[in-house]
Order: C-alpha cells, then structure tokens, then sequence
C-alpha cells in the first residue's frame, strides 16, 4: 500500500508528472517568484526529452524563444565542458554540423543533445 505524501506547506503551482513542460512550467513560476513543487512517479524527469528523443525537426530555429531557448543555450553550455565528450574527443573550435546541431558560427545554441545531458540540465535547473 502507497502511503499518501503530506506537504508541510501550501504552493503555489503543484505539477504532476516530470515531463520538459513540466519542469519549463515550474522554472517560470520560480522566475516569478512563486512556489512550486513537481511530483514525478517514476525515476526520472524530463520525459521524452531525457528519454531519447535528442533531435527534432525544428524548422526556423529563430522563433523558439523563452525558457525553451533557455535549454538549448544550456546544451550548447553543456558540450563546451571537455568531460561532457565520453564517447568521441571533443571537437576543436565550435562544434558544427548539418543544422541539427549549431548552424552558424556564432549561435548561442546547440539543437541536438543526448538524454544524459538533457537530464543534467533539468537536474540543475530543478
């Protein structure tokens, strides 16, 4: 039997489930100054996003703005440490691909990511 879970105090936003809106969600209501708490059943936040789903089509990246914009700068963060590249060495200079990963020179942000660092991420911001 589940024992039921008792808030000592009240928030101002309760989520339940751990999904990328989620934790966008409560990220903006902490920026405002709220309260918020996630209550995530599984293991694991960040749904697809932590569980593999790693590339997108995107189309025109300069409409994605706000805190989801916010994640991507952090992935292009997140490469830039020399102990993120386990699996391959780490490019020299700025790692650019076919679109998917950095399109120009000189972008803020990088659109192609693995769960681990996407849940690295989500675990810092939360």
């Amino acid at each position: 039997m589940t024992m039921p879970v008792v808030f000592s105090k009240e928030h101002d936003l309760v989520i339940y489930g751990g999904t990328s809106a989620a934790i966008a969600a409560a990220v903006q209501v902490k920026k405002m100054g709220g309260s918020v708490i996630i209550i995530e059943p599984t293991n694991r936040i960040g749904g697809l996003t932590t569980g593999g789903l790693g590339q997108t089509d995107i189309g025109n990246k300069q409409v994605i703005g706000g805190i989801s914009r916010d994640f991507y700068r952090d992935v292009k963060k997140w490469y830039a440490r020399p102990e993120a590249w386990t699996a391959m060495p780490q490019p020299e200079g700025n790692f650019k691909g076919d679109g998917q990963t950095i399109t120009e020179a000189t972008e803020e942000t990088q659109w192609s990511f693995e769960p681990s660092a996407a849940l690295g991420i989500y675990q810092a911001w939360v």
